[in-house]
């Protein structure tokens, strides 16, 4: 129930119905802490995270962040810590916290890197991008996108060989 929840709060978020998402988020929210799941709470705390970040609430998406940090930090999740740290740094760009969003992004690189997650490097490669080119540092904004550019490609390439692959077997 929590997860479907869940699902349907990132559904009203995607149709920017900010109101209704923080409506099932919230549900999942209590789902999970009711079954005493720490990673859905945390999961579900980034959610609504996120959708305060798309509202313009910073106040409220950094404490439903930082609530989910913590559970993550606790839980020793790298994979989940790299996300919320990256939520946080996307959302300290939004909100043109431009030299903290790059001191985030950086713990979120480096936990990426650690963790192998191409999708996290490329996402904080696009963000690091943003950032330096609001800060005029056109030289650093090129190098990330740069990175961004080739990590998006090498995901591709890899989805393109997995897919080719499936198709093999499929037709064997």
């Amino acid at each position: 129930a929590a997860s479907t929840m869940n699902n349907l709060g990132l559904m009203y978020y995607d149709m920017k119905n900010f109101e209704k998402a923080i409506e099932y988020n919230t549900k999942g929210l209590n789902c999970y802490k009711e079954f005493g799941n720490e990673l859905g709470v945390a999961h579900s705390l980034s959610l609504l995270g996120d959708v305060y970040d798309e509202k313009g609430d910073f106040e409220k998406a950094m404490k439903y962040f930082m609530e989910g940090l913590a559970i993550r930090e606790k839980l020793e999740d790298k994979p989940g810590i790299a996300a919320t740290l990256m939520s946080i740094g996307i959302a300290q760009v939004h909100f043109k916290k431009y030299h903290e969003a790059i001191k985030t992004l950086n713990k979120a690189l480096i936990l990426s890197k650690e963790i192998d997650s191409k999708e996290g490097l490329r996402e904080c490669y696009v963000a690091l991008s943003r950032a330096y080119f609001n800060l005029n540092d056109f030289k650093s904004a090129y190098e990330y996108h740069k990175l961004y550019s080739e990590t998006k490609d090498s995901l591709l390439n890899e989805e393109s060989s997995r897919q080719i692959a499936e198709m093999q077997t499929k037709y064997e």
